[in-house]
């Protein structure tokens, strides 16, 4: 039966073979069997393709985007855009108030060219650390904008306490008998 399935050129005669529709004296499926093979469909499919799909060619890259302006005067309008967001948080009672938080906590920036919402991130996360080196005693100066070296004393500091009440849970435990 392997000699058959190998010597069939077709999966689908390979699979009515399998299935048991091959019947050698049924002449209407040695009909059938040379019909597909002569008409295999899949043999010349690429060869009918002639030119390949060209997408936007009507369009170059230049003439219009989605917003219906030429590319050129897009790119203008977003930093004309751009330019006068900036002025305005610059002159605006946020922006001082940003600046002077960045300059109060030595964080590094451009002055000649903000990136505002990086600046804001790090001024945030830096007001985050501070509040939790507060609530834990931390000794820091703040003089030096540190984050990484303000997160480790965090840490440190809150292994220290968790060691220090575990300390005293065994220490209350002792006293009353219980080991633990």
């Amino acid at each position: 039966m392997n000699n058959t399935l190998a010597a069939c050129k077709s999966p689908l005669l390979a699979q009515a073979r399998l299935l048991g529709l091959d019947d050698s004296n049924d002449l209407e499926f040695f009909t059938n069997r040379d019909k597909i093979q002569a008409n295999n469909p899949c043999k010349n499919t690429m060869s009918n393709i002639s030119t390949l799909p060209r997408f936007n060619s009507s369009q170059t890259e230049s003439e219009r985007t989605d917003f219906g302006l030429p590319v050129a005067e897009l790119v203008k309008f977003f930093e004309r855009k751009a330019k006068s967001t900036y002025e305005r948080m610059l002159i605006s009672a946020r922006g001082q108030e940003i600046l002077s938080k960045a300059l109060k906590y030595h964080i590094p920036f451009d002055k000649d060219d903000i990136d505002w919402l990086s600046l804001m991130d790090e001024v945030n996360e830096y007001e985050d650390l501070i509040e939790k080196s507060d609530d834990l005693n931390v000794d820091w100066d703040y003089s030096l904008y540190d984050p990484v070296g303000l997160e480790q004393e965090i840490k440190s500091s809150q292994r220290e306490a968790y060691i220090e009440r575990d300390e005293l849970y065994s220490a209350f435990y002792a006293t009353r008998g219980v080991e633990v």
